[in-house]
């Protein structure tokens, strides 16, 4: 509600800007103070934020450094190669799977089983009269390392499946640079370069569409 005889568009006014104001103060609040403190999230995600698809043709080029049409030059492109690496996927650490094999013996339910059927075979050493602490030591130890080998082969087959993403990138592209249309392996290929996309193609990086004749995707 306003009041009579106040103007409506100085409270508007003054409104935005203690709105403005608050948020800058948040702002201010959310970065680094010192040294050594960690960035806020916030900040990273702007940092990764896709802009590319925002901006016009021409001024994607003039950002990028390229010509929609000649594409990169072959110098241009081996110098941006040799500073961003190549177009494949980082491979993760490889551990030995031996050490992955142990390492499941190592969680919070398979220690508890552990040390109840080392307490059953302790119980048995002590009174061997009866079996029944000696049958149940070899049931919990089997169902510890039944619950690891399951495990170890639930974790190798989910990395098996993750090393079949690397054949999802296509070994060619077709470029231009210097003005002429080139094939390349897709490993070579930088930003800013402009590739020629055909009817079957795999898409062999990030790109942004600036033509396109009668497209259709098939996102199955």
């Amino acid at each position: 509600m306003v009041k009579e005889g106040v103007n409506e568009l100085d409270v508007a006014r003054q409104f935005s800007e203690t709105s403005a104001k608050v948020s800058e103060a948040i702002e201010q609040k959310k970065k680094p103070g010192k040294k050594g403190e960690q960035a806020d999230p916030e900040d990273l995600k702007k940092e990764l934020e896709m802009w590319q698809h925002k901006c016009s043709v021409e001024e994607l080029c003039d950002k990028l450094g390229t010509h929609p049409d000649n594409g990169l030059t072959s110098e241009d492109a081996k110098k941006r190669l040799d500073s961003d690496g190549p177009n494949v996927l980082s491979p993760p650490k490889v551990t030995p799977w031996w050490l992955k094999l142990l390492l499941q013996f190592t969680d919070f339910f398979s220690m508890l089983l552990s040390a109840a059927a080392i307490l059953c075979f302790i119980g048995y050493g002590l009174d061997n009269s009866t079996q029944d602490n000696l049958y149940l030591g070899c049931v919990l130890t089997g169902v510890v390392i039944v619950t690891a080998l399951f495990s170890f082969w639930q974790e190798f087959k989910s990395e098996k499946t993750m090393e079949a993403f690397k054949n999802f990138l296509p070994p060619q592209a077709l470029v231009h640079r210097d003005g002429k249309q080139l094939q390349i392996p897709a490993k070579d290929l930088v930003v800013g370069d402009v590739v020629d996309v055909k009817l079957g193609d795999k898409i062999p990086a990030d790109l942004r569409i600036i033509k396109n004749a009668k497209l259709k995707v098939d996102n199955s």
